[in-house]
């Protein structure tokens, strides 16, 4: 049997995930190299770019699925930083699921440890 602390609680790494998805600009949609990771989320002109265009925290993000009915699109609010909402679309129905349960997984709030 393994052994759990309470300080463990909450601390389980949450899940990551990179690819390709689309994000809404003013006038068009720009493709973009996403990366989940340690309740993040942060985007790329490319995937060999070092620096990323923006980094979302998401532990108090909401995430809006099936946004004018379309099932490609979603939106994630944000309550604070500089980007408070974010259009995503993702065509590919595997990568999309994929991807909306990671957010989801990154976005549920943690246990605090006492």
């Amino acid at each position: 049997m393994d052994n759990l602390s309470l300080s463990a609680i909450g601390k389980q790494p949450a899940a990551n995930i990179t690819g390709y998805i689309f994000i809404k600009r003013k006038m068009f949609w720009a493709e973009r190299y996403a990366r989940i990771k340690d309740r993040k989320l942060a985007y790329y002109e490319d995937k060999g770019d070092s620096v990323p265009r923006a980094v979302l925290h998401l532990a108090d993000a909401q995430l809006v699925e099936g946004v004018n009915g379309r099932e490609d699109l979603f939106e994630l609010k944000l309550r604070s930083g500089s980007i408070l909402s974010l259009f995503i679309k993702i065509e590919s129905k595997s990568f999309r699921q994929k991807f909306i349960a990671c957010l989801q997984e990154n976005i549920k709030p943690t246990i605090s440890a006492i």
